[in-house]
């Protein structure tokens, strides 16, 4: 990790005097961002990377051309013949707003392979991989290693690979590695991950072999026989976040913060407690999972279960509690009402009404919550087309 961290330096360092200086429109200010809008000048974030550098998307970027980039030795194998090495991973630790724009056919093959093979003090929000075809030893599709900083609502899908090399690293759909001050927020990862894990010693993750992650998803196969896990190894501080086991191939033997479902459930939106339903997310109930609304892939079926009707309320009295918990409601016309008490790990701990009809008007419902242990938990409230989640704390 050290070795890394003074590689990342000195490349930071050299980035700094902007020997190469940007070719597209922009000063690198928050307030004129330097703007990108073709493959060519998304490359030359690398040379522009300063620690207050701004860069936005102006439209889809098309990669394809990146599969003729850079012929070179991609393995340091001289036994090998030299290939197009494509893209030439960015080190970033500057402002990237993708906008809701996407980087369609990204080409890569390098030891460490990856659209940023490093960010530290970066933030990078609302950008899309589409259909990238990603290969190395050390691999990702959107960053190999997250030192600092933040990533949300971003998305991969395609495949990665993994040379059958001897060293140890790590292998993953969308992150390789983040620290705890790296979060990783509303992203979803569908690639798929292809490794020859027998040949060496190696973490191989759908979504993230590092430590955090925040209300993330990911459905990406993993074809591996060695360590393979949907959100990395060991003790991760990943919340409320998801996995398909049927997709993935991944099951879920317990134990973990992240949960692995089948599809079935993936398709619900009542699986994803506390996820932003009005200005994050969109899904099609029971056909899909859920996506990001900034990229417009909602399709006209999305119903955003979590808006509120007019004269429709909810709310819990006292939200701090040692013993009772009263829930407050009002209907405006006869529906059907449930209840459930759920956990910070997504984990139904009651059910307080199931599916039964209530009258349009003011009612209340008292509950114990003597039994449950301290902690932070979530009542999910669902009438007819409605989903609302709120939270309350237990302290005794």
């Amino acid at each position: 990790m050290k070795t890394k961290l003074f590689f990342f330096a000195l490349i930071l360092f050299i980035n700094n005097s902007n020997i190469f200086p940007f070719s597209g429109k922009g000063s690198g200010s928050e307030t004129d961002p330097y703007q990108i809008t073709n493959v060519i000048e998304l490359q030359e974030i690398s040379n522009n990377c300063s620690l207050n550098a701004y860069f936005k998307l102006m439209n889809d970027i098309d990669a394809t051309e990146t599969k003729s980039w850079n012929v070179g030795d991609h393995d340091l194998d001289s036994t090998t013949p030299k290939i197009p090495m494509g893209f030439w991973p960015i080190t970033f630790s500057g402002y990237l707003d993708g906008d809701g724009h996407i980087i369609k056919n990204l080409y890569i093959r390098n030891l460490e392979a990856g659209l940023f093979d490093y960010i530290s003090f970066g933030y990078v929000k609302k950008l899309g991989i589409e259909n990238c075809d990603i290969s190395g030893s050390t691999v990702s599709s959107f960053c190999l290693t997250f030192f600092d900083g933040k990533i949300e609502e971003c998305y991969s899908t395609g495949k990665i690979y993994s040379f059958p090399l001897t060293s140890s690293s790590d292998v993953a759909g969308f992150c390789g590695f983040a620290d705890l001050s790296g979060i990783i927020e509303n992203c979803y990862s569908e690639c798929s991950i292809n490794s020859d894990s027998a040949k060496r010693d190696y973490n191989c993750a759908s979504f993230l072999t590092g430590l955090q992650a925040w209300k993330c998803y990911t459905i990406g196969k993993v074809s591996s026989n060695k360590k393979v896990s949907a959100f990395g190894q060991g003790q991760a501080e990943s919340s409320n976040c998801f996995w398909d086991i049927e997709k993935t191939g991944i099951p879920d033997s317990g134990g973990r913060s992240e949960r692995g479902l089948p599809t079935s459930e993936m398709y619900k939106q009542s699986t994803y407690y506390d996820w932003d339903f009005d200005s994050v997310w969109c899904i099609d109930e029971g056909k899909d999972y859920p996506k990001l609304q900034v990229f417009n892939k909602c399709t006209g079926t999305d119903i955003k279960k979590s808006e509120t009707p007019e004269n429709l309320d909810v709310i819990a009295i006292p939200n701090l509690t040692n013993g009772q918990t009263q829930i407050l409601f009002s209907l405006p016309s006869s529906q059907r009402i449930s209840i459930q008490i759920v956990n910070s790990l997504g984990i139904i701990q009651q059910v307080l009404i199931n599916e039964e009809k209530y009258p349009a008007g003011n009612h209340s419902f008292l509950f114990d919550v003597s039994n449950l242990p301290n902690g932070l938990y979530f009542y999910s409230f669902k009438a007819d087309a409605v989903m609302i989640t709120k939270k309350f704390v237990i302290l005794k």
